[in-house]
């Protein structure tokens, strides 16, 4: 299936949505555990963002399936800090659900 936007500008889009949830979050009411999963967060969000870029840069079938194996990696990485954070009341079961979708059709488009 063709998408209109690169897989890296919609994933840059999911992780701006991302953002803004943290963003809505009072710092100065969470506490040292929940500020270090906020920063994990945010991290592996940017990670997981070179790492697709690299993917869609790939020059050959190798490297394509190399940065596809750590993107993939790092994907399941921010969903698990994500479902951490949710126990924590950080991200709702409703934004949960939807970003996990979004990745789930990350995944798939970088295992074809």
């Amino acid at each position: 299936m063709e998408h209109a936007a690169s897989l890296l500008t919609r994933f840059t889009s999911v992780a701006g949505q991302v953002g803004s949830i943290l963003t809505r979050l009072d710092l100065d009411e969470l506490s040292p555990a929940d500020l270090r999963l906020v920063g994990t967060i945010k991290h592996l969000l940017a990670d997981t963002r070179l790492d697709i870029r690299d993917w869609e840069m790939s020059d050959s079938r190798a490297e394509l399936q190399q940065n596809a194996t750590q993107a993939l990696e790092r994907l399941k990485q921010v969903r698990a800090s994500m479902l951490l954070a949710s126990e924590h009341d950080l991200f709702s079961a409703i934004d949960i659900a939807n970003i996990s979708a979004h990745f789930d059709h990350f995944e798939v488009e970088m295992r074809h």
